[in-house]
């Protein structure tokens, strides 16, 4: 028996199918991809508010004014040199309580991770820290804060609703 070729129909066929799963297949993939990394802005925040709490506790309930304020500045008789990243991007210094290497911009790889102050310029996926004075008002790195908020902004450089703040 001899088999008979391919013909054209059974190739056309077969690409329409191909295609219809990549049409589908494609959206899905981008969705996902894009959800885990507004996922990644938000545990980059958790990890901002661990930071700050953790600071807290060495600096006698104070927050740190920035993202580069040490507990030094903060509690002048403590020798503690540690602050909550030390730099805006990787790498962070060795006295940063975020050191670890994951932590990065995950929509703008080259652009900051972490900033301080209230969101002004929008860095997509860039982690906003602030501290505030016991009036409210926005306090500077060096400075003591008794309340904070950590926000996030997300792929379309629109602030996330997702924020994170202090219970003072």
């Amino acid at each position: 028996m001899k088999k008979s070729p391919i013909t054209l129909k059974e190739i056309v066929i077969s690409s329409f199918i191909i295609l219809a799963f990549v049409v589908v297949a494609i959206p899905n993939y981008i969705t996902s991809r894009d959800r885990a990394k507004i996922t990644e802005v938000k545990s980059n925040m958790h990890t901002i508010q661990l930071a700050a709490e953790n600071f807290s506790t060495m600096a006698e309930g104070y927050y740190p004014g920035g993202v580069r304020t040490t507990v030094h500045q903060i509690v002048p008789y403590s020798p503690n040199q540690l602050c909550i990243a030390g730099a805006e991007r990787p790498p962070f210094p060795s006295n940063a309580l975020i050191s670890k290497l994951g932590f990065q911009n995950p929509l703008c790889y080259y652009f900051s991770a972490v900033k301080n102050g209230r969101i002004a310029v929008r860095v997509k996926g860039c982690v906003y820290y602030c501290a505030y004075d016991q009036n409210g008002n926005l306090v500077g790195e060096g400075e003591a804060g008794f309340s904070y908020e950590i926000r996030g902004v997300g792929k379309r450089r629109i602030p996330m609703r997702f924020m994170l703040s202090s219970g003072g």
